[in-house]
């Protein structure tokens, strides 16, 4: 299958826009069965390697299975987590649908989407995954975005301050995502979050930062900032606009109230490393 990058690859001069995908094999499968005990953003994003036959651009391609595995470590985690969910609704057959039981927001009236028997008639009102809404990147310009901080920002380093009053980033990789998650752990989500974002920032008031920058002031902006909410809000807005969009639209059938929950799609990719 041929499938587009929701946030586009971008290495060197080179830019890449899709690639062609393959079933998983049992070997690949088991496999990566092992490697999400350990990470699961290095057990996704070697399932997802093993299961791309070529990376493609505007005359380039890539085809050398290490190559592609490198390349899979530099795309935004948006396009992998849409790549795993293509080709797991390919090794499904098309047989994507997700059971789930969502709370109305307003009444707490309990719904439930699942296949079942009711007076002797199959009834069947699950989601399917391939209904979910992916917003494509069009253009590469966009893999680069500015934030506006709502107060200057204080970061110091040998005694030396320096006011941040802007940013720009770009989007974190899969590799940013392994090597935070290896290094912080998931026992303080809210540091992760800030260390993958300050892995993400290129810029600091107009000048280009590097990784020891990175690795000291970018963890500060988040840490001393007086608006974190509204700054890192920013951020993550931008980052999501991409890929997929995991909420379905319900309506209450006791109240009517129109809502969009995240659905459960946990099942879905999970069953196949059973």
């Amino acid at each position: 299958m041929i499938k587009r990058l929701p946030v586009l690859l971008k290495t060197n001069e080179n830019v890449y826009t899709q690639v062609e995908t393959k079933r998983p094999t049992g070997v690949l499968i088991a496999e990566t069965e092992e490697a999400v005990k350990k990470n699961e953003f290095l057990g996704l994003r070697n399932f997802v390697s093993g299961c791309i036959s070529s990376i493609t651009g505007e005359d380039i391609e890539i085809t050398d299975k290490i190559q592609i595995k490198t390349a899979v470590g530099k795309m935004s985690n948006k396009s992998v987590e849409y790549l795993s969910q293509e080709i797991m609704i390919d090794y499904y057959e098309g047989d994507d649908y997700v059971e789930g039981v969502y709370t109305c927001p307003r009444c707490n009236t309990q719904h439930i989407f699942e296949k079942s028997i009711q007076d002797g008639i199959d009834m069947d009102n699950r989601d399917k995954i391939s209904d979910l809404i992916v917003t494509f990147m069009e253009d590469p310009s966009e893999l680069l975005f500015d934030i506006e901080f709502k107060n200057p920002i204080v970061v110091s380093s040998s005694q030396l301050e320096e006011e941040i009053n802007n940013v720009t980033m770009t989007f974190p990789t899969m590799d940013d995502h392994i090597e935070v998650l290896n290094t912080v752990g998931r026992n303080n989500m809210t540091r992760l979050q800030y260390a993958l974002y300050s892995r993400a920032i290129v810029k600091a008031n107009g000048l280009e930062v590097d990784n020891s920058w990175r690795r000291s002031k970018g963890i500060q902006l988040f840490l001393n900032s007086d608006n974190v909410k509204e700054d890192v809000g920013k951020m993550a807005e931008y980052i999501n606009r991409y890929g997929v969009d995991h909420r379905l639209e319900k309506v209450c059938k006791n109240c009517s109230k129109v809502w969009q929950p995240v659905i459960n799609t946990s099942n879905f990719f999970g069953s196949a490393l059973l």
